[in-house]
């Protein structure tokens, strides 16, 4: 009787550590891995969607790029961006520019200053354009050599655009958005 008792005990113990390392292997590390589980999760990039209220960010007369960093530990393959506008674009300006951008820094670590760490600072991260990336933008689009710029125009009947990126293999993606008399949301999906 006390044999199967231990041979039970022991089951159970090696059940219990089988189910913690399953569970760890399907989480991201502390490192900003992409959780493979979670890749597919469409994410918020600028602005914010709540069930059914989406709420842009707005751009009023600004001239500078915002960018936005996108961490992806090298397991995204292609990424999907929805861009669309949260109110009527003024009609002094209706386009928004956008570039991406990819990084093979460990990880994108962005410290904003040295550290005696191996952490990449902000300025250290090098950034290259992935415009050969870009893959069925529709329209009348044509994208320069070596740029991946694109200028999405939006009407007032609040229509979005998609644009898709493939054959990826950064660490990290970078959007630069410029825009300006436009209130507007983004959000990407990776997979």
């Amino acid at each position: 009787m006390a044999g199967k008792t231990i041979l039970i005990s022991v089951g159970a113990v090696l059940l219990i550590i089988a189910g913690v390392i399953g569970y760890q292997l399907n989480q991201s590390d502390s490192l900003g891995l992409a959780s493979t589980s979670f890749k597919n999760y469409a994410s918020d990039i600028v602005g914010t969607k709540t069930g059914t209220t989406t709420t842009g960010v707005l751009w009023p007369t600004a001239t500078t790029t915002q960018e936005y960093v996108v961490k992806t530990g090298g397991l995204i393959k292609q990424a999907t961006f929805t861009l669309k506008p949260t109110v009527a674009p003024a009609a002094y300006s209706k386009d928004v520019l956008l570039n991406f951008y990819g990084s093979n820094d460990d990880f994108c670590n962005t410290a904003t200053s040295s550290t005696i760490y191996d952490i990449v600072t902000t300025g250290q991260i090098n950034w290259f354009d992935i415009g050969t990336n870009l893959n069925e933008f529709a329209g009348s689009q044509t994208i320069a050599s070596a740029t991946s710029t694109i200028t999405a125009t939006f009407d007032a009947d609040y229509r979005g655009k998609v644009i898709n990126l493939t054959n990826l293999n950064y660490e990290c993606l970078k959007v630069g958005v410029t825009a300006s008399g436009t209130t507007l949301w983004l959000q990407g999906k990776y997979k």
